[in-house]
This record gives C-alpha cells, sequence and structure tokens, in this order.
C-alpha cells in the first residue's frame, strides 16, 4: 500500500487538486447565484 502511494503520489495529489478546485468552483457558484438572488429580490 506504501509502495503504491509513493509511485502515484503526483496522480494522487493532482486527483485531489482537480477535485478541490471542482468542488470549490461548483460550491462558490451556488454561493454566488444565492447572493445575487437575494440582490435581485
Amino acid at each position: 500500500m506504501l509502495a503504491f502511494i509513493r509511485n502515484n503520489i503526483g496522480i494522487i495529489l493532482f486527483a485531489i487538486l482537480f477535485f478541490g478546485v471542482v468542488f470549490g468552483g461548483i460550491y462558490y457558484v451556488e454561493h454566488s447565484l444565492e447572493s445575487q438572488e437575494r440582490v435581485v429580490n
């Protein structure tokens, strides 16, 4: 298991970063849309 992690640490870190950016973007868009709706209302 440790050898697998050592061999693939770059891929694992890239995947974590990628999903972090994707979910962070979704979270940001949803919250910015909520605040815009409040301003419109």
